[in-house]
């Protein structure tokens, strides 16, 4: 199992260590952030090499909408209320 985000807020799932122990599986969590900070020069590559593969439409990204800086406020009460699936985008 890898934990890699919670947007939405929803409930943490709970697991018994034992049973992951018992059946031999694992856990991990990930969080850009603290990787970014402990390892900025290899999350700058990887981004890189990310937007180049999106680029080339290699991967898609979800765009839920695109929103001019004007209408920024509207972008954000979205998010609040956890009304998107995708990302927003600004643009200036």
């Amino acid at each position: 199992m890898v934990v890699v985000g919670n947007a939405s807020g929803e409930e943490d799932v709970s697991h018994s260590f034992n049973q992951i122990w018992f059946s031999n599986k694992q856990s991990a969590g990930f969080t850009l952030g603290g990787y970014a900070e402990s390892n900025p020069a290899e999350t700058g590559k990887a981004a890189r090499e990310a937007l180049s593969m999106l680029a080339r439409k290699e991967i898609h990204a979800e765009i839920h909408g695109v929103y001019p800086l004007e209408k920024a406020a509207e972008a954000l009460t979205l998010l609040e209320q956890k009304n998107t699936v995708g990302k927003l985008v600004s643009k200036v």
